[in-house]
């Protein structure tokens, strides 16, 4: 028994769709998807909409008032700005255990354990977002 060969339907396709077409029909979704039936569209389609991703309409067999409820690009983009402020914190961590290590008055059991923190924080940032905070805060 073989089994058939199908594009992945995600949301980021069917936004892709939206795009690039201002519109949502099940003939664009299908031209863009291979291996996908109109029946296996739709139910994709109606999981969605149960799940509170999109709303729509059908109205004689067509989607009507398609709309994003929730924008998997912009929940991305805000998750990224997060973590690019939490990177933000460890790499100001790491130049306060820097200044603990180089200070003449701190114990070895202070030191040891800015180096343990700082090494923490160092494997948390990015290289390409190490080299560009080390540029700004500089």
């Amino acid at each position: 028994m073989s089994k058939r060969k199908i594009s992945p339907f995600t949301q980021e396709i069917l936004q892709e769709i939206y795009e690039d077409n201002g519109i949502i029909t099940i003939d664009l979704i299908a031209d863009e998807l291979k291996g996908w039936s109109f029946e296996e569209i739709k139910n994709r389609l109606n999981q969605w909409r149960y799940r509170g991703v999109i709303s729509y309409v059908i109205d004689d067999g067509e989607i009507q008032d398609f709309k994003f409820l929730r924008d998997k690009k912009a929940e991305k983009q805000e998750m990224n700005e997060g973590k690019r402020l939490k990177i933000d914190i460890y790499f100001r961590q790491v130049q306060a255990t820097l200044e603990i290590m180089e200070k003449s008055t701190a114990s070895d059991t202070n030191r040891l354990k800015a180096i343990q923190l700082q090494q923490q924080a160092l494997n948390e940032i990015p290289d390409d977002l190490y080299k560009e905070l080390t540029e700004v805060y500089s």
